[in-house]
């Protein structure tokens, strides 16, 4: 039991440095996996590796069990279509399966009771700084990467913008909540610091996001007069960081402004909020249905999609139901959709850790790159154990079958 134990929070302290590792390998690849082996991936596969163990060490739920070889025989059939594109598939295909191995390792520690407090809500904690810290000190140091050309926005050493705008996002709802439940001066900090952050970055996603929930905050309705009180302190507080903020960083948040303007006058408004992610759509339903037919609605194409438009590749749809749906059909859309629709409904998420799910999903499906993304992947795994965690806690004392 004691290995088992020590096994179990090796794989903690593995996902607890997830950001500096991500952060670093962006530094020894300059910005992203050049193909190879990298820092990146061996950390992954060490993930895969302590999720496997704790996966043998703990019985899984005899219909997680069932889920598995459903999925792995649709994922058998999908990369047999992708002979062409093995490789780059096979690579895709690992991303979309990490989360899921994860929630299903840490509910299988969880429920065999060999951790009982809510590690999940203790990463967040020590995220909401790790996250802005490896941004700022790069920032510091002149180095890290521009979100877009003409040295427009800023992404710190991480790949790529919209894995690292997710995570911003979901870190500023969980301080705005934490900060709702007890003001203090380091939620006030941390609030300020993934405020900069999301400022910095410069995507749409995240400045629609980001006013969306600072204005639900500051529109909560608060019970007690001493709140409404703090409240106000707090929007002082958020007053004067906005006013640092524009005074230190305006010419870079006005050229993000400019590079919105421009494209927003060539494009209509779905286009414009979806980056013409939308505009990919109809052109790979279209030559999904005329080369695979009714076999491609339900089972996908793998890659082939990619390829759906004036006869040369294009990336992804970059927007993850879409995405799934094309490379692995409505089959797969049911089993990966409907495995996290079980957790958040089994586990009966509260909170920060419902809205957070719902965040996500919404961010998943307008943005792309959380579902089938190395770095919010993770991410988004490990906020959908919190819930987890919170339902156990709740029932220690409870016979827990394997159903």
């Amino acid at each position: 039991m004691l290995t088992k134990i020590k096994g179990t929070y090796l794989l903690w302290i593995l996902l607890l440095i997830l950001p500096i590792i991500d952060s670093f390998n962006g530094l020894l690849n300059n910005g992203g996996n050049k193909g190879g082996i990298s820092l990146g991936i061996i950390y992954r596969l060490m993930v895969m590796l302590g999720c496997a163990l704790a996966l043998i060490a703990y019985k899984v739920r005899k219909r997680i069990a069932i889920f598995y070889a459903l999925f792995l025989g649709l994922l058998i059939l999908s990369l047999s279509l992708n002979s062409r594109n093995m490789g780059q598939y096979l690579n895709l295909l690992v991303r979309l399966v990490l989360p899921l191995l994860i929630i299903t390792a840490i509910e299988s520690c969880v429920r065999a009771g060999v951790v009982r407090n809510n590690l999940t809500r203790g990463l967040f904690l020590k995220w909401r700084y790790w996250v802005p810290i490896t941004i700022f000190i790069p920032y510091l140091a002149g180095m890290g990467f521009h979100t877009y050309e003409n040295a427009t926005g800023y992404k710190g050493l991480y790949y790529a913008q919209n894995d690292i705008g997710y995570i911003l996002i979901i870190l500023y709802l969980f301080s705005i909540y934490e900060l709702s439940k007890k003001i203090e001066f380091m939620n006030v900090v941390a609030v300020m610091a993934l405020l900069i952050c999301n400022l910095l970055l410069g995507l749409k996603s995240n400045y629609i996001l980001t006013v969306v929930i600072t204005v639900l905050y500051f529109l909560k309705r608060e019970q007690k007069r001493t709140d409404r009180s703090k409240k106000l302190l707090v929007m002082a507080a958020v007053m004067v960081g906005l006013l640092f903020i524009l005074a230190a960083y305006g010419d870079k948040i006005l050229l993000i402004l400019k590079r919105w303007q421009h494209f927003y006058v060539q494009r209509d408004l779905i286009s414009f909020l979806t980056s013409s992610r939308s505009e990919r759509v109809l052109p790979a339903y279209k030559w999904l249905k005329s080369n695979l037919g009714f076999f491609g609605i339900l089972c996908g194409s793998g890659v082939g999609y990619q390829w759906h438009t004036w006869g040369t590749r294009v990336d992804i749809i970059e927007m993850d139901l879409f995405d799934i749906f094309f490379q692995l059909g409505a089959i797969g859309v049911s089993l990966v959709y409907g495995f996290y629709f079980f957790v958040i409904k089994r586990y009966c998420a509260t909170g920060f850790f419902k809205w957070g799910f719902w965040l996500s999903l919404l961010y998943s499906t307008l943005v792309g790159h959380v579902l089938e993304s190395a770095l919010s992947g993770m991410f988004f795994a490990l906020l959908c154990c919190g819930s987890i965690f919170e339902y156990y806690g709740n029932r220690v004392n409870e016979k827990i079958e394997y159903i």
